[in-house]
């Protein structure tokens, strides 16, 4: 028998998922690994973030992911209006590496189970 939740339409929970890959200029990956480093707690720290996740290329490239989540359209925006937003703008195009910025759709979360009549 199916579980009747999974006939429900997801409802959606807003959450707004930012991904940045940037690929520095040869020999510039520490110097932009060490950037985002220091602009992550700050960034984690920003009204409405709820995740700051920096990845590295697990073959040693020096390929890098910026991944943030942010609970709202309007998070979002005062993030990109932000001066640690500027600082990291700045420092990928210094390093070679402008970012290749990426929005997935909002998140979804399965709707709650109704209670037991």
């Amino acid at each position: 028998m199916k579980d009747p939740r999974s006939q429900r339409p997801p409802a959606s929970t807003g959450l707004q998922v930012l991904t940045t890959l940037l690929s520095p200029a040869p020999g510039k990956g520490e110097e932009l690994l060490q950037t985002l480093r220091a602009l992550r707690a700050e960034i984690g720290g920003q009204a409405g973030c709820r995740a700051c996740v920096v990845c590295r290329d697990v073959d040693g490239g020096d390929q890098l992911v910026l991944v943030t989540a942010w609970e709202s359209p309007a998070a979002l925006e005062a993030h990109r209006a932000s001066e640690p937003f500027r600082v990291l703008s700045g420092a990928s195009q210094l390093l070679g590496a402008p970012g290749d910025l990426g929005l997935a759709p909002p998140l979804t979360a399965p709707a709650p189970a109704a209670a037991p009549a």
